[in-house]
């Protein structure tokens, strides 16, 4: 590019130099500053000399000197604006159809930074529409969102990555416009994206291709290790899966990074599963989390400015949507803070829209369950640069090493975390899926220590042949009857388990070899209260809004067990208002009966009137979704036309529009390994959209009219107890 400016006679720089006053070049001048963080230090010596001289009337060189110097002030001038352009948001409809925008770097490129957008999302999400200094990226009236919403967390990243050295490019997946992406299908429109991006940049071959993506675009990332060289990727460096699992089986040598919130247990269990998977695989793998942050002014003025921050933070304390600490008391998708944020910013130009605004992006972040996240921008850097590392992926998906707290077993040796003395009758806990939430019995484990309890712990995700979904039923019994024989007892007195782990407790409880006194599940992944001796006490533990493993309804278990315990919210954990409870229940003999909050009843019979009350509401609830399909059904042949005609809006909780549609059949399709088979009951799914949609309009991902006359639905039933799945339902035709 400054070719040009290079070959220009030196005489004429040195003339500039000689003949003009070096105090109008200051390293504190915006042209400086812009010079020196474009140009090599070669480069900015030469335009050393139009900076000198921007300032012409106060020069009294000679009148050939002076012609000079302006010949070359103009040439440079020239020069500069192409360099400043250059260094602009381009945007392009890459073959006519696939939007695709990127920006290069300052420096010389290093690399190509793919960023996939998720559900509701698409490419100009990444970009500003207006930057700092004003200049407007025109293209983005043209694009298909018809505006560029530069989103908060994916600024970040984008300009780090800038930082970094890296083109920073996105496409936008699936439609083209608030949409998912459509897979293998999407794959080979970016692989046009990058060619062509490659080509007009000028960019060698041999660059590397790094990849991140968020949820959708998370699973699309995870795709890439198997896709053939024809699509033109390139050397693909490594992805980054953002609140997403992928398909491990395709991917052989490209380093992967999670970045995951562990507060959505179900994904990172799966994350999990798929770290596991290819650590067993020897491919380099690690894990982020991201983890609740508290809504400051600080953290909020990347979308306010300090005092509108300030005002923001206060109303938000005055509406209770913060607790003491600054944190968030519930999810932010449920819009309960946007009314603080009306009353603190009446006059903000932030819309405050799911998926559309800087605001309800950082609540998001700050809740931390599912969404972009930039927090760890330096980390992913470093991890894909680092091609050569081979550095652990977490201390618990390591194998523990023989030590004190390291018990042997016949799968080699495991970590036991230990509670209270070896000599005291033997109780064991075995932990959920989700790695992260490992410690979580320490705070009852500690409590029956003081019982008289040697509580035991067994590290299970530590040992890749024990891990939750690895590790079959019959050989975690064979691993609970090593903790046994070497802890010198012949019984568990108590068997606790989390989720999985309750499951697996639940499914040992009547083990000839195990010999379990007493059964504590804390929602349980299943429960069979056919399979344990009728002999043996069982406490059950449950949250009212666990998502993860929803309560259940019917009384069979409850009125099986001694002890059923209920919190109205914790989620899918084991709280601390549990301790209590199960330190009563196992301190009671066993054929005494215990209440709601382990104190020994004096009747055994359990009250049914709370499950009879619970059977009546079930059957209004049913009568009222016959009712509802009922309703769909006659709407049939009214609407069909009217889907045909003209493509519908965002779901956005209105009940009509889900009532309105012309449903001829509905088919869930698997969705990240969960199979979704056909439901024959229409009605009664698309009810269940609808009742989800109208109580939270932001779980409604939207309606896509397809070429075959067909309605895709992206629908993320989110903390319902229901699958996330892909709904498609069929018009008429």
């Amino acid at each position: 590019m400054f070719e040009a400016l290079a070959s220009v006679d030196n005489r004429v720089l040195e003339c500039v130099l000689e003949c003009s006053s070096s105090r109008f070049f200051s390293s504190q001048s915006v042209a400086y500053r812009s010079l020196e963080a474009s140009l090599d230090g070669g480069a900015l010596e030469r335009l050393k000399a139009i900076i000198i001289f921007s300032n012409l009337d106060k020069f009294a060189g000679s009148p050939s000197c002076r012609c000079r110097m302006l010949r070359l002030f103009a040439l440079a001038s020239a020069l500069l604006c192409s360099a400043d352009e250059d260094l602009r948001p381009k945007y392009a409809r890459v073959e006519g159809e696939v939007e695709t925008l990127w920006q290069r770097p300052t420096t010389e490129p290093k690399g190509i930074f793919f960023i996939a957008h998720g559900c509701q999302h698409q490419a100009t999400d990444v970009f500003d529409e207006v930057a700092e200094d004003g200049w407007k990226f025109e293209s983005c009236a043209a694009s298909n969102y018809g505006k560029c919403l530069g989103l908060p967390e994916e600024g970040i990243l984008r300009r780090y990555a800038l930082k970094r050295g890296y083109v920073v490019m996105a496409v936008s997946g699936g439609s083209g416009v608030r949409s998912c992406w459509y897979g293998q299908r999407d794959v080979t429109k970016v692989g046009a994206a990058v060619r062509h991006i490659r080509k007009v940049e000028k960019l060698s071959e041999n660059l590397p291709l790094l990849a991140l993506g968020a949820s959708s675009g998370g699973a699309f990332v995870g795709l890439l290790p198997g896709v053939d060289a024809s699509v033109g990727l390139g050397k693909l460096q490594c992805i980054v899966p953002e609140i997403m699992d992928v398909d491990s089986s395709i991917n052989d040598a490209v380093p992967t990074l999670f970045v995951h919130m562990p507060r959505d247990e179900r994904t990172a269990s799966f994350v999990a599963d798929s770290v596991a998977d290819l650590t067993s695989r020897g491919v380099r793998v690690k894990e982020l989390r991201v983890e609740p942050r508290p809504l400051t002014p600080a953290f909020l003025q990347s979308c306010l400015a300090e005092t509108d921050a300030t005002k923001l933070v206060t109303a938000l304390q005055d509406h209770s949507v913060l607790d003491s600490k600054g944190f968030l008391l519930s999810d932010a998708r449920g819009r309960e803070w946007v009314p603080a944020a009306l009353e603190a910013l009446p006059n903000s130009l932030d819309s405050f829209k799911p998926d559309a605004s800087c605001l309800a992006e950082l609540m998001n972040v700050a809740w931390a369950k599912h969404e972009f996240s930039a927090q760890y921008a330096k980390e992913i850097f470093d991890f894909c640069e680092d091609e050569g590392a081979q550095e652990p992926v977490f201390a618990e998906m390591q194998d523990a090493p023989a030590d004190e707290g390291s018990w042997k077993t016949r799968f080699g040796n495991m970590e036991v975390f230990e509670f209270g003395a070896a000599s005291h009758p033997l109780a064991i806990a075995l932990p959920g899926a989700n790695p992260s939430l490992i410690r979580e019995f320490d705070p009852i484990a500690t409590r029956l220590a003081k019982e008289g309890y040697h509580v035991l712990l067994p590290h299970v995700h530590a040992n890749q042949k024990t891990r939750p979904g690895k590790v079959s039923e019959k050989d975690l019994e064979g691993l609970l009857q090593d903790l046994l024989r070497k802890s010198g007892r012949e019984e568990i007195a108590v068997l606790l388990g989390k989720s999985w782990g309750g499951g697996m407790a639940s499914s040992l409880a009547g083990s000839d070899v195990l010999k379990v006194q007493k059964l504590v599940l804390v929602a349980p992944a299943h429960a069979e209260p056919s399979s344990w001796p009728t002999s043996l006490p069982v406490a059950v533990f449950w949250a009212e809004d666990d998502a993860v493993v929803p309560l259940p309804t019917s009384p069979s278990l409850r009125t099986r067990v001694q002890l059923f315990h209920t919190e109205p919210t914790g989620g899918h954990r084991v709280l601390s208002s549990y301790v209590e409870p199960i330190a009563s229940f196992v301190r009671a003999s066993a054929a005494t009966e215990v209440d709601a909050k382990g104190v020994p009843k004096k009747s055994g019979k359990v009250d049914t009137a709370r499950e009879s009350r619970a059977e009546k509401i079930l059957a209004l609830i049913a009568a009222f979704v016959t009712m509802g399909a009922c309703l769909v059904f006659v709407q049939r042949r009214k609407t069909a036309a009217q889907i045909k005609r003209s493509r519908p809006q965002k779901i956005g909780g209105a009940l009509e529009q889900l009532s309105n549609l012309d449903v001829q059949k509905l088919q869930l399709v698997p969705y990240h390994g969960i199979h979704c088979p056909p439901s024959k009951m229409v009605e009664a799914e698309v009810t269940k959209v609808r009742s989800d949609s109208a109580r939270s309009p932001q779980f409604g991902e939207g309606w896509e009219e397809m070429p075959d006359g067909s309605v895709y639905v992206d629908t993320q039933l989110m903390g319902r107890g229901l699958l996330t799945a892909r709904t498609v339902v069929h018009s008429r035709t």
